[in-house]
């Protein structure tokens, strides 16, 4: 049935772009075989059909709130003109990948292409941004900056590149982000964790690098992170288990360390592909886990305390990790009262086990 709908839409299109058009000159433009009051039009929305370019003139219809273009084989730019429509609410134009076969061989997957244009943020109504599955390019316009009523910001499946805004943060009104499958790269930008009203941020498949920041407990409104198949390293803070996280992926990066508990309370977990260390919580499914390259983790003993491996707690324990501290180079096993923090505590706590 989707298909056949596929293609009687886009015989009716055909026979319209064949028609001759009357559009009131004055009063009217033409866009895509239609003709389009350029005082009263608010909406425009395209599905499944072909469409080719977006015409330049899309500009003059400025009393346009609402843009819904989905899976219409657009190509081309997006004009610099769509800065005119000042009053624009939600723009949305991207493809859903759906892949539909189409008789008529006409390619209805869109196709946008080159640089996100630095008018767009000229809208400053503008709470809805999707551009996503699209072909597009370069980095993203510090103009998006002024989108300060945005709430969501889709660009997955692009081929944008960069870093992610470093004044992100100031788009506090933002709920969902989705950089997804482009290739950005550099760290999350310290603002991002400012975003106290996101609940969904997609990261995945870039060439992100860098530590998560503790920070992101202030995104106590995050239900949703997707991390997947970038560089980051390092431990994961501690802090990111006091979310009430539904879904975390972070499966294909390089983090390290050691898991908390609290992740046996997220629903959709997936952590393989890193570094994490033994031992694991007995919460977490195997599968949830998947495979961990262990080469760079250091095994402590099973007896807490027994810093040198003898399987005995004595002064030589006491004597190791004092000069450990000296010399800077203790490792985690080191850290008697797990505080991630190796020093005189330590050594006292030590003491006290030896005692009793």
């Amino acid at each position: 049935m989707k298909n056949l709908k596929v293609i009687i839409i886009s015989i009716v299109q055909i026979i319209s772009f064949c028609l001759p058009l009357n559009c009131d000159q004055e009063l009217e433009i033409e866009l895509w075989g239609s003709c389009y009051n350029i005082e009263t039009t608010t909406e425009l929305n395209y599905a499944y059909m072909y469409l080719g370019d977006i015409p330049s003139r899309i500009g003059q219809l400025i009393n346009l709130n609402y843009i819904h273009i989905s899976d219409c084989g657009l190509s081309g730019i997006i004009p610099s003109e769509i800065g005119n429509l000042y009053n624009l609410i939600s723009l949305q134009i991207y493809d859903n990948n759906l892949d539909l076969p189409d008789s008529l061989n006409l390619n209805i997957n869109s196709n946008l292409e080159g640089l996100i244009p630095q008018e767009i943020g000229n809208l400053l109504n503008l709470q809805q941004l999707d551009l996503r599955n699209n072909q597009l390019s370069g980095t993203l316009p510090d103009e998006l900056l002024n989108l300060t009523n945005l709430k969501s910001l889709l660009l997955d499946g692009n081929q944008l590149s960069g870093n992610i805004l470093f004044g992100i943060g100031q788009l506090d009104e933002l709920v969902s982000i989705d950089f997804g499958n482009n290739q950005f790269y550099g760290q999350i930008p310290e603002s991002l964790y400012d975003l106290v009203n996101l609940n969904f941020l997609a990261l995945n498949n870039n060439y992100l690098t860098g530590n998560i920041n503790s920070d992101i407990n202030h995104l106590n409104s995050l239900y949703f992170i997707d991390l997947s198949s970038n560089y980051f390293s390092g431990n994961l803070p501690a802090e990111i288990s006091l979310l009430n996280l539904y879904f975390l992926k972070i499966n294909s990066n390089q983090f390290s360390g050691f898991l908390p508990d609290e992740f046996c309370n997220i629903n959709y977990l997936d952590l393989s592909d890193n570094k994490f260390c033994q031992p694991y919580p007995q919460c977490i499914n195997p599968e949830n886990l998947g495979f961990q390259d262990t080469s760079d983790c250091i095994f402590c003993s099973e007896i807490l305390g027994d810093i040198n491996y003898d399987n005995h707690i004595d002064i030589l324990d006491i004597v190791y990790i004092r000069n450990c501290i000296l010399q800077d180079d203790c490792n985690e096993c080191s850290d008697i009262n797990i505080d991630e923090t190796i020093n005189i505590q330590d050594i006292i706590l030590l003491v006290e086990i030896i005692l009793n």
